[in-house]
């Protein structure tokens, strides 16, 4: 059954690739900027931008084969505006999906950049909701999010802490002034080992992807430090710079280890 609603998706995404493709969910993207906004101000929206935030195809799709940031930031807005906890336990399975590593230290899938703008959403939801044991649960899991990314850190060119290079990674410091360290030479937290040696930092990157998430990595990888500066890495410079062609994209989006890391299927 799993497998005949994989193949009605991909059927989906081929005759509607707007609805599935990353490079056309910028709107998406906007429109839940605006509304974090709005829920900051303490606005709300009308009746329809919350239907519509509801009944949502691409989000209900990605849930299923792409699981990301745009799924939390959906899933957090229509409990902040509907002022009911609707979306706790699946937000719960979902970070625990994005995320990894036990206990203290995990990391994030996309990267720490697309961890910032998942927290967008997430920090007014817990706040909205802190006394919800599943809520806590959520608050553990970002906090120990935070403090995997702060135990791998480097020294960049400009002395700045910066999170360790993987996955679609803009050219940004750590938001944050604590720092949870690792005792030792070798830093490991899920995808990410930490080699220091002599004052030299090298960054050992596991492969995490997760289905058609085209912001998560697909190949291992060394990168070191050299001068403040990873080597053997590119900078994010938005999703539009990411792929030369669009069949570029789609190769990379239906890689067989992207498929087979689907999570609905297994």
């Amino acid at each position: 059954m799993k497998l005949v609603l994989l193949l009605v998706v991909l059927t989906c995404a081929c005759h509607n690739p707007w609805r599935f493709v990353y490079t056309n969910t910028d709107s998406l993207a906007v429109e839940q900027d605006s509304l974090i906004k709005m829920y900051n101000r303490g606005q709300v929206p009308c009746y329809d931008t919350i239907r519509d935030l509801k009944i949502n195809w691409w989000v209900i799709s990605a849930e299923k084969v792409a699981p990301n940031n745009l799924v939390i930031r959906q899933w957090c807005l229509i409990d902040l505006f509907t002022n009911s906890l609707q979306h706790g336990p699946r937000l719960v399975r979902l970070v625990d999906l994005l995320s990894g590593g036990a206990g203290n230290y995990r990391t994030w899938a996309e990267g720490y950049s697309y961890w910032l703008y998942s927290k967008e959403a997430l920090v007014p939801w817990m706040k909205k909701f802190p006394n919800d044991s599943v809520v806590k649960i959520v608050g553990e899991m970002v906090r120990a999010i935070d403090n995997g990314f702060a135990a791998t850190y480097y020294l960049g060119n400009d002395g700045s802490r910066r999170p360790a290079p993987f996955a679609d990674l803009w050219n940004i410091p750590l938001d944050s002034d604590s720092f949870c360290m690792i005792p030792g030479d070798t830093i490991k937290v899920k995808n990410i080992t930490l080699i220091k040696t002599h004052g030299e930092y090298v960054y050992q990157i596991a492969p995490m992807p997760m289905g058609f998430n085209g912001h998560c990595e697909d190949k291992a990888s060394v990168r070191p430090i050299v001068a403040g500066v990873p080597s053997n890495f590119s900078f994010y410079e938005g999703y539009h710079n990411k792929y030369k062609t669009e069949k570029a994209e789609w190769l990379d989006l239906l890689n067989p280890i992207r498929i087979f890391t689907i999570p609905f299927i297994w």
